[in-house]
């Protein structure tokens, strides 16, 4: 397995991404200010392009994550994720729910609506908890009906993402 990190340029926050036989298997966000040294077995990536067009999967993520720091929003291709095995169904249908829907900010409760579970606000946060693929499937866009709710990587990151998406302002 191999593991790359990405630099979000308008955020203190480094995309870390683990990828092998051209598939994504993991993403995590992390702020750079927590970021300990890391092994060998990283790349660090800074618009270093050789280290990510070596196969499909890396070529695609470098491009899309550098078009994602120029403001560029597109859909990641489903095909390249690697869901974990024992994935709860439930959770992977919202999250490909969510993947499919307009770049904007939903609700727990209506993103569940939206997947046919009616009264399913907390499974729908439950599954993005468990998001194995943060900003790919962009969990930061689902907020509670009383403000913008949790984010694993954390609130001043979800904060970041959706100020740079252009869907709350400061």
């Amino acid at each position: 397995m191999k593991t790359l990190t990405f630099p979000l340029h308008f955020a203190n926050t480094l995309v870390k991404i683990s990828c092998e036989n051209n598939s994504v298997f993991a993403v995590s966000l992390i702020e750079k200010s927590k970021l300990h040294v890391e092994t060998m077995e990283t790349t660090f990536l800074e618009n270093n392009e050789s280290e990510f067009t070596h196969d499909e999967c890396s070529s695609v993520l470098f491009k899309w994550l550098s078009n994602y720091n120029q403001r560029i929003f597109h859909k990641f291709p489903l095909a390249l994720l690697s869901f974990p095995e024992d994935f709860p169904p439930g959770y992977l249908e919202l999250l490909l729910k969510l993947h499919s829907l307009p770049l904007d900010l939903i609700t727990y409760g209506s993103l569940a609506l939206e997947a046919g579970i009616k009264n399913g606000a907390r499974a729908a946060g439950s599954a993005m908890r468990r998001n194995p693929f943060p900003l790919i499937i962009p969990c930061h866009r689902v907020v509670s009906v009383s403000g913008l709710g949790g984010y694993t990587p954390g609130a001043f990151i979800k904060e970041e993402l959706l100020v740079h998406e252009g869907l709350i302002k400061r």
